[in-house]
């Protein structure tokens, strides 16, 4: 659904992944005879709010891609955060006229649709009560299936079951309309065809083994300036993403402010730091200085968790 597709075959692929403070670039092999996605090579720009400063620093990241290797992919896919595209998970049940009859595809593809719809909709009002925009500037990006169970148990593809409950878990990416126009211009100015967009979160997720864990868990992704939180429930039923905008530029600036740095030199010290490159001496003032900013980042862990937990 939404602008995903699966029939990458034998390509070159740059996927770009934009974020609230690096734009990166990553080229990869992707043979789907064989089952392999082999990683090229990658690159790292400053991200900008401004469309015409983003579009440059995605094009030098792509352009010093080809530079190392000498080949020019001629397709894209987008990654980008929670500050830009919203996702949500919505379960629904339908009671069967027939249980004793077996599932088929055109069932399967009617209850999807009804799925979707209701989906849709509640995700229409989300939308509105989140940014206080009109329903009608809400816009699907993209919707996977996440979870299938025919009465109560979970079943990969429900086609030739039988049962009396089937219940479908259905995860929608969502953004504004201007966000989308935004990123479809984006892909064109490159010159690239875009083979699917996605938040960043729900592809952790999905890397992680979606519908695999056992318990509830939690996803935290630390970008630049918003950190996204996802909650998995029921083994992969029930998904939600939530974020709140402080990351580690914050720890960042407060380096740079501290030891008068310039912001990319206090990055690098904030990099080492956190490898535990820097003297124990040096690590004990660090950690008092930062202790601030770990306590706000905790406490907006805090409120997503609460928020999660209030529905």
């Amino acid at each position: 659904m939404g602008f995903f597709k699966k029939d990458f075959k034998n390509k070159n692929l740059i996927v770009l992944d934009i974020g609230s403070q690096f734009v990166k670039a990553l080229l990869l092999e992707i043979n789907e005879e064989e089952g392999r996605r082999n990683l090229l090579s990658w690159a790292r720009e400053k991200s900008f709010n401004d469309f015409e400063k983003l579009l440059s620093s995605c094009q030098k990241a792509i352009d010093k891609i080809g530079k190392k290797t000498g080949i020019k992919a001629d397709e894209i896919f987008l990654g980008t955060g929670g500050d830009l595209l919203r996702g949500v998970s919505t379960t629904f049940c339908y009671r069967r006229e027939d249980p004793g009859q077996k599932i088929d595809l055109a069932e399967l593809r009617n209850i999807v649709q009804k799925t979707q719809w209701r989906a849709y909709d509640r995700l229409r009002k989300d939308f509105s009560s989140e940014t206080g925009l009109p329903e009608s500037e809400a816009r699907l990006v993209n919707a996977h299936v996440v979870d299938i169970k025919i009465d109560n148990e979970h079943i990969p593809n429900p086609v030739g079951f039988e049962g009396r409950e089937i219940c479908l878990t259905i995860f929608n990416n969502y953004t504004s309309r201007e966000n989308l126009d935004g990123l479809l211009r984006l892909s064109a100015e490159l010159g690239l065809e875009l083979r699917g967009i996605n938040s960043q979160s729900y592809a952790l997720f999905y890397g992680l083994g979606a519908g695999s864990f056992k318990d509830d868990v939690l996803i935290v992704d630390v970008g630049g300036k918003v950190t996204d939180v996802v909650l998995v429930k029921n083994k992969g039923e029930v998904i939600d993403i939530k974020n709140f905008n402080l990351g580690g530029y914050l720890f960042t600036k407060t380096l740079s402010e501290f030891l008068e740095l310039s912001l990319d030199d206090a990055e690098l010290v904030k990099t080492k730091y956190s490898k535990g490159e820097v003297s124990d001496s040096a690590k004990q003032k660090l950690d008092k200085l930062f202790s601030s900013n770990i306590s706000s980042w905790y406490s907006g862990i805090k409120v997503v968790l609460e928020g999660f937990y209030e529905n």
